[in-house]
């Protein structure tokens, strides 16, 4: 088993740092065999995954931190034209387009002033094939597509890339009040179309004010630290199994790229306690008694915040069907798949007229059992 490299200087490439022990060709990370395989001779070098723990930070100390810059090895900094994204490429990979968006008008940008390296990260568990594979059933899954989405959804280019993360930990305590919603039931009698008396159950709410209190720690609650990917696609894909993080190794971005984060850890606990706002306002309403609820009001606190910054893997590729470009991600641990898709409203339309037609056939037969 080989042991960890020394930490390279800035002039180092990843390409100079990691070379087979055997034949001395690049070597790149690979997920099925988890080790670093050469694609020339097949050597695989197991990559030793210590058990130092990687450290959290408060917002505070975020501020003041002005060490651990860049990713420990020289790259090449590709920059989006059109989504602004901006990936770290070994010196010898090829950028050809846009992993993000699809487009072609990217640059090649020089060394600027660098943002922190990674403490932490989540290597690639899934293998491009293993990717694609998922891809194919999560095609295979959509409905209300073209019937020929499958096999006329062409893959231009699929790509692993680290995603930047702020992983936070907080304890929410939460205090809320509602109007708690009791159902109950009265008869009513009326008078039918043929002039018969006839009586219904008519169903009325009784309500009650409520209050209470839910309180919960929080942990890995990630957030998107970067701009090139929809949020609702990056969320899509969640959960990882936080557990398999490791400490940061330059060598598991072999044969990889790795986009920049641009929102800072302040910024990303501003949409953290969005996030963790959300979940509380859930959290609360599941407490309220009763079968329904008005005016809701929460107020909750946030203490003991710290964060982690991470990279998390992500297969990105860009697929035309009919001239049109679609976007899916896959979660380089799980496999779990979210994109876009076109619509068949063919389909659609059929459906709707099913349903139309099968309330049709309810609201007759209900009738007329009630004459």
């Amino acid at each position: 088993m080989s042991s960890a490299p020394a930490a390279a200087s800035p002039q180092s490439s990843s390409a100079e740092l990691y070379r087979c022990a055997q034949c001395a060709a690049p070597v790149s990370w690979d997920p099925e065999q988890n080790a670093l395989a050469c694609e020339y001779c097949g050597n695989a070098q197991l990559v030793e995954r210590p058990a130092t723990e990687i450290p959290e930070y408060t917002i505070a100390e975020a501020m003041r931190r002005d060490d651990h810059r860049g990713l420990d090895v020289q790259v090449r900094r590709i920059r989006c034209d059109n989504c602004g994204a901006t990936v770290d490429f070994d010196p010898g990979s090829v950028a050809g387009g846009c992993a993000f968006c699809g487009a072609q008008s990217v640059a090649e940008i020089e060394e600027g002033a660098r943002a922190w390296r990674p403490e932490g990260l989540m290597p690639f568990a899934q293998s491009r094939d293993q990717a694609l594979e998922e891809y194919k059933k999560w095609l295979g899954r959509l409905w209300f597509r073209p019937s020929d989405l499958q096999k006329g959804a062409q893959v231009d280019e699929l790509r692993g890339v680290y995603l930047p993360y702020w992983l936070f930990d907080a304890h929410a305590q939460s205090w809320w009040k509602a109007d708690a919603g009791h159902y109950y039931y009265t008869t009513r009698r009326y008078r039918s179309s043929d002039g018969k008396s006839r009586t219904r159950r008519v169903r009325r709410v009784r309500w009650s004010p409520a209050s209470g209190k839910h309180e919960r720690t929080y942990t890995n609650v990630p957030i998107y630290a970067s701009q090139g990917l929809p949020k609702n696609l990056c969320t899509g894909i969640e959960p990882y199994p936080f557990e398999n993080l490791v400490a940061y190794d330059g060598r598991y971005l072999a044969g990889f790229g790795a986009e920049e984060y641009v929102m800072d850890a302040a910024q990303g606990w501003e949409q953290g306690k969005e996030r963790l706002s959300q979940e509380e306002r859930d959290a609360c309403r599941r407490q309220i008694p009763g079968d329904t609820h008005r005016r809701l009001r929460v107020s909750t606190s946030f203490s003991d915040a710290k964060f982690r910054h991470v990279l998390l893997p992500v297969w990105i590729a860009a697929y035309q069907y009919r001239n049109e470009t679609y976007r899916f991600l896959v979660n380089g641990q799980t496999g779990k798949v979210q994109g876009s898709a076109p619509w068949s409203w063919a389909k659609i339309s059929l459906a709707v007229t099913v349903l139309l037609a099968i309330a049709l056939v309810v609201i007759y037969f209900v009738g007329y059992h009630q004459t």
